[in-house]
């Protein structure tokens, strides 16, 4: 941990577009302020684990997690910090939800830079004067660290989830895939899924198959060949799955989940 007695008006804007982040960084620098970009959540808490902040300026939506889950992190790791919270999803439930959890600002997008400058204005006054954290004290905060190391696994697993649920559709999808497309080693992923998923991979990517087909048994004329075809499955496969999942046939499951209008329409769109 660098040494903390000499960073005044230190600034850490979180946000996934680049571009913002470097027009807010010039602005401000040219107020003074010292200031570090993370384009993620991940970023923002490997970050705030090694190097004092004055304030946070966080996006509420963020690519790996939501920016109200590092609120917690960011005030254990350095209680002094002042956060700004930025959205351009704005309501007043979300404002005073952002209020009460000790946030010393809920600002809506699109930015009016004189009322952004005042508000870190205000903040880094208020926080100015407060004593910084020694690095003996972050050496101490052994239950914060287990704390953040909670939160880069449910990263890593969101992060999973979203490339699993855009690509569950190929034909073969494996865990050594989705690993890499996370950024780890595929015995430590596989650990993690393990530890903290109730159901294997190939059981999750089943049911994404599973309930794919049931939207399109019922909304769509084609084939039973066509959907399991789509589904990356062979026509067998698939009929094997969906009776072992659901109990029924997929031709059973949309002749009972068909109006009978709909029913004539689907009539010649079964093969099985």
């Amino acid at each position: 941990m660098n040494n903390t007695r000499d960073l005044k008006n230190s600034i850490l804007i979180v946000d996934d577009d680049e571009s913002t982040c470097k027009s807010l960084k010039l602005i401000f620098n040219r107020k003074g302020y010292k200031v570090d970009i993370a384009l993620s959540g991940e970023k923002a808490l490997e970050k705030i684990q090694n190097r004092f902040f004055n304030l946070a300026l966080l996006d509420i939506r963020l690519p790996d997690i939501e920016g109200a889950d590092l609120i917690t992190p960011f005030i254990k790791l350095q209680p002094n910090i002042a956060i700004i919270i930025i959205t351009g999803y704005a309501s007043m439930e979300t404002a005073m939800w952002a209020l009460n959890k000790n946030v010393f600002a809920y600002i809506t997008k699109p930015l009016i830079m004189d009322e952004l400058l005042a508000k870190i204005d205000e903040a880094m006054g208020k926080t100015k004067g407060k004593k910084s954290l020694s690095v003996k004290t972050y050496s101490e905060l052994k239950t914060t660290k287990d704390e953040t190391k909670a939160i880069k696994t449910h990263i890593k697993l969101y992060k999973a989830i979203k490339y699993i649920k855009e690509n569950y559709k190929k034909p073969k999808l494996l865990s050594e895939e989705i690993a890499v497309a996370v950024g780890m080693q595929y015995k430590s992923f596989s650990r993690m899924w393990k530890k903290t998923m109730n159901t294997s991979i190939s059981e999750f990517i089943n049911n994404l198959k599973i309930e794919a087909s049931k939207t399109m048994l019922t909304n769509t004329p084609m084939y039973i060949s066509q959907i399991a075809y789509k589904l990356g499955l062979t026509h067998k496969h698939f009929c094997r799955l969906f009776k072992s999942k659901v109990g029924i046939s997929p031709n059973q499951y949309r002749n009972s989940s068909l109006p009978t209008g709909k029913k004539n329409m689907f009539d010649n769109s079964t093969d099985s």
